[in-house]
């Protein structure tokens, strides 16, 4: 898994706005070991860097995954 630090998306928003480039992202909420504080700060994020595209998408369980076996705390 790609995890960018939210310091290169923030930079990212300011390369967006000197450029005419476009930035787009997918998003997976209620992963199981996601917190309110995680899905809050998820938002914050979207809502700095203003996305021209964003695909979301809720967790589903996948037999056979590490995630599969983690407790779900969503």
């Amino acid at each position: 898994m790609d995890i960018v630090p939210v310091n290169k998306l923030l930079h990212f928003a300011k390369i967006k706005k000197s450029y005419q480039i476009s930035i787009t992202t997918d998003l997976i909420v209620g992963f199981p070991t996601e917190t309110a504080e995680d899905y809050q700060n998820t938002l914050n994020v979207i809502k700095y860097i203003k996305f021209d595209h964003a695909y979301m998408f809720k967790y589903s369980l996948r037999e056979g995954t590490s995630a599969c076996n983690l407790p779900s705390i969503v």
